[in-house]
This record gives structure tokens, C-alpha cells and sequence, in this order.
């Protein structure tokens, strides 16, 4: 665009181009947004919130593309349009979620595709106690090799991660080419994975608790209503004490 052909002919960074531009129109918006944020909007490409006057995309950031995967906060979804007050994303139920691009540059932003779209994947497996681990990891192993999805270049890695409280924790970290494989490939993977432990006699544990019961005293009695009372004494005993209790009177 002009801005980024005008800073390289003349040797300027855009961001001071862009500061230039916009001084003017800004007005009050320094005392409100801070000079850092100012600065940072500059740098990567898009226009502050209080300049009106164009509606543009991003300037030749790269940072976002439209069809890009992103997380920023806690929200993710695909970019689907980007203008010059907010940029909308279309997550993953299809709802289309509109986030003021003064965000993305205040919050962290994760670009799932910028340049790479292989993404890491980390399935975790709890063998029982007593397993054979060399079969464990023969599973794992399988599971992955056989697995289309799963790239061979990163090849997968399998960690026996720790001694769990029932289980004996590994992990089995993989890699998928797009990121719209990693849930088909989780889901594929952990089916393999059961099947394989049921082919060959390997018990995926569950969460165990042992409780140990003891008893305070041969006395204890467990008392319930129109039943015995804790001092031995039934509706007899509970008499004795009114009339007791009466003659006082």
C-alpha cells in the first residue's frame, strides 16, 4: 500500500508514518488509550480506534489474514472479516464473535496458521499399576504409526510422564498437519489405543480409592429412632427419666 511503499522509499519506519498520519485526528484519544497502545497499534498495522476517516485492513502486518485460525483470550475461531474498528471470527459452533482490534494488540493473540499449520497434539494415557510398560509403549507406538493423520516428520514421541496415583501416566505427543485434524486425530487415536489394550491384555486404569473402616470401641452402638439410645437405655429408660424428671418437680 502507499504507507508501507512511502516508508520504504524513504527509509522511515511505518510506524512513524502512521503516527504522523493520525496525530491529528486522535484529539483526546492519547489521555485515553496511552501512548504505548498508540504506538503498539502503529507497529502492527492497524488504525487506532478514534481515526474515522478510512475503513482499512490491517497494513501489510501479516499478522492476521482473513482465514486465519486464532485464539486471542480465551475465544478462538477462523478470522472472516477485518475492518478498521473490530475484526470478526467465527468459532468453532459457528457463532460470529466481533472483537475490537484494540485487543490484539493488549491481549495475547495466537495465530494457529500464520506461517505453519502443523500443530502439536498430546493425548494422555493412565496404564494400571503392574502393566507391562515395553507393551505400552509398543501400543502407543502403534497407535501412531497407523494412524493417517499423524505425521511421520516430526515423528511422535512417548513419555512415561510419572507414577500416578492409580495409574501409570504416559503421553503420547504427535503431529498433524492442519489444525481442523487435531480433534478427528484425538478421537481416532484414543479408540486405537482401547482396542489395542483390549487386543492385548493391557488395562487402562481408573481411579482407585482404598478405605479402611475401624471401629472406636466395642461399645459404640449405632442408634436410630424408636430404636436403642447410645447409654443402652430404650423407651423404658427415656420414661424413667420423665418420671424422674416430674417428681423433682
Amino acid at each position: 500500500n502507499l504507507v508501507a511503499a512511502f516508508s520504504r522509499a524513504v527509509g522511515i519506519p511505518a510506524r512513524v508514518v502512521w503516527g504522523c498520519m493520525y496525530i491529528p485526528n486522535f484529539g483526546g484519544a492519547f489521555g485515553q488509550h496511552g501512548w504505548n497502545e498508540v504506538y503498539m497499534g502503529a507497529d502492527a498495522g492497524w488504525v487506532p480506534l478514534d481515526a474515522t476517516s478510512f475503513e482499512i485492513d490491517y497494513v501489510d502486518s501479516g499478522h492476521i489474514r482473513i482465514g486465519d485460525v486464532i485464539t486471542i483470550g480465551e475465544l478462538s475461531g477462523t478470522v472472516s472479516r477485518i475492518r478498521i474498528r473490530a475484526t470478526t471470527i467465527i468459532d468453532f459452533d459457528r457463532k460470529e464473535i466481533i472483537i475490537p482490534n484494540k485487543a490484539f494488540v493488549t491481549e495475547r493473540l495466537i495465530n494457529w496458521s500464520l506461517s505453519d499449520t502443523v500443530t502439536r497434539l498430546i493425548v494422555t494415557v493412565g496404564f494400571a499399576y503392574g502393566s507391562d510398560l515395553k507393551a505400552c509403549r509398543e501400543i502407543l507406538e502403534t497407535a501412531a504409526r497407523e494412524n493417517s493423520r499423524v505425521m511421520s516428520d516430526p515423528e511422535p514421541m512417548i513419555l512415561f510422564m510419572a507414577f500416578g496415583a492409580s495409574t501409570l501416566d504416559h503421553e503420547l505427543r504427535v503431529y498433524v498437519k492442519d489444525i481442523g485434524d487435531r480433534l478427528y486425530a484425538t478421537d481416532e487415536l484414543n479408540r486405537h489405543i482401547d482396542e489395542l489394550c483390549r487386543e492385548r491384555g493391557v488395562e487402562i486404569a481408573f481411579n482407585q480409592i482404598d478405605v479402611h473402616l475401624r471401629s472406636a470401641s466395642d461399645e459404640v452402638r449405632i442408634a436410630s429412632l424408636g430404636g436403642p439410645t447410645g447409654d443402652g437405655r430404650g423407651e423404658e429408660g427415656r420414661g424413667e427419666s420423665r418420671e424422674e424428671g416430674g417428681d423433682e418437680r
